[in-house]
């Protein structure tokens, strides 16, 4: 690796399929030796002149699998297709393999159903259990694998929180509405089950309120903590850490601009820590939108500072194990989204989302930075 960011043009592999297409990375894995990041691509034809944008619909989307190996060399791209819409929100490894989850357009009707999918490690397609949950406000946004192998995807159904279990060769176990929260925004496997967090109270014009949940094998509750304290806030991802998890989102900071929200709990639910931050020199608005473990027990958020006269911006930002930040960076100009960040066995962090040149459409956007903060490669 070189110690300067550098662009990768994805030798020995096809590129996505259409540069004019909008396209955006929303999850990434470390697997084996390589980042497998995921995605979805497509266009909104505009609609004829005279006709009703009501009853027009020219949506055309479809997900994407991309293999990234340590030095930013692109091994394979895939493309992963379902009717008119297909979207791939998350993905999560499972063994030798990969899982991966989002939703998918339900006939001619603007409505959606979930999906989940194994896929082997070259990127081939196992197998995929579609058409999950009442066609609607339906699909997944977050995935996890447990200890004995089960998928547990979560998102919504019809505006409520949702969850799926599935076992490794594809068939359906069981499916929960988790009471009290309208989406699960993040899953993750902590002990023989998963835990999740979910948001509650959303409105168009103000956030919810957040909560950390335990579900066991059997789709029991072990324990159901509200985050204290911040009043809105939203969490986004979650992490395990030491015995508990850190979980990150956004909420209203001491100054009421809203920052990067870092929650961290125990194993039976205990609030540790909470708190907000923001950006160094931000004037604006920060989200932490993904958070990865690291080897030596801290861990690294990834998500965005908005500001009116710059843009939106990736940022980064290293706690250690005792919750302290060691650094901060912020990363990409103009338009720039970041949407999942994991750590490599080397301490580096691989983050993901999409940029967008004035005039253009959005690209996937996938950068490494070491321990330190120092970008090493960068693939658009």
């Amino acid at each position: 690796m070189t110690s300067s960011a550098r662009s990768s043009a994805s030798p020995g592999a096809p590129a996505l399929d259409d540069p004019t297409e909008h396209a955006t990375a929303e999850a990434v894995v470390w697997a084996g030796s390589h980042a497998i990041v995921v995605g979805s691509a497509g266009r909104t034809d505009p609609t004829p002149a005279n006709a009703n944008p009501v009853f027009v619909d020219g949506a055309q989307y479809h997900g994407w699998m991309r293999a990234v190996d340590a030095h930013g060399t692109v091994a394979w791209t895939r493309r992963l297709d379902g009717g008119r819409e297909l979207h791939v929100r998350a993905v999560a490894a499972l063994a030798d393999d990969l899982v991966i989850a989002g939703e998918q357009r339900a006939g001619d009707a603007r409505a959606y159903t979930g999906w989940v999918a194994r896929i082997a490690s070259s990127g081939d397609e196992r197998w995929r259990l579609g058409a999950l949950g009442t066609a609607g406000v339906t699909g997944f946004q977050a995935v996890a694998v447990r200890g004995d192998g089960v998928v547990v995807a979560g998102g919504m159904q019809q505006g409520k929180a949702w969850l799926v279990a599935v076992d490794g060769h594809g068939k359906l176990a069981w499916e929960h509405e988790v009471a009290g929260l309208d989406q699960i925004t993040a899953v993750t496997a902590i002990g023989g089950g998963v835990v999740v967090t979910g948001v509650a109270g959303r409105t168009t014009t103000s956030a919810g309120k957040s909560r950390v949940i335990a579900i066991d094998a059997t789709a029991m509750t072990l324990w159901n903590t509200a985050v204290p304290e911040q009043g809105p806030g939203e969490l986004y991802a979650m992490a395990p850490l030491g015995r508990g998890g850190v979980a990150v989102g956004q909420a209203p900071g001491p100054s009421g601009r809203d920052g990067a929200w870092i929650v961290c709990f125990g194993a039976n639910g205990a609030i540790q820590s909470s708190q907000v931050v923001s950006a160094a020199g931000s004037t604006g608005i920060d989200a932490a939108r993904a958070v990865t473990a690291t080897a030596d027990g801290g861990f690294v958020v990834a998500g965005e500072s908005f500001d009116q006269l710059r843009g939106r911006r990736g940022h980064v930002w290293r706690f250690d194990g005792t919750v302290t930040l060691l650094w901060e960076q912020a990363y990409g100009d103009g338009e720039s989204l970041v949407r999942g960040v994991a750590a490599t066995p080397d301490g580096d962090a691989v983050v993901v989302g999409a940029t967008q040149a004035s005039g253009s459409p959005l690209r996937p956007w996938t950068f490494d930075v070491d321990p330190k903060g120092a970008p090493r490669w960068t693939v658009r």
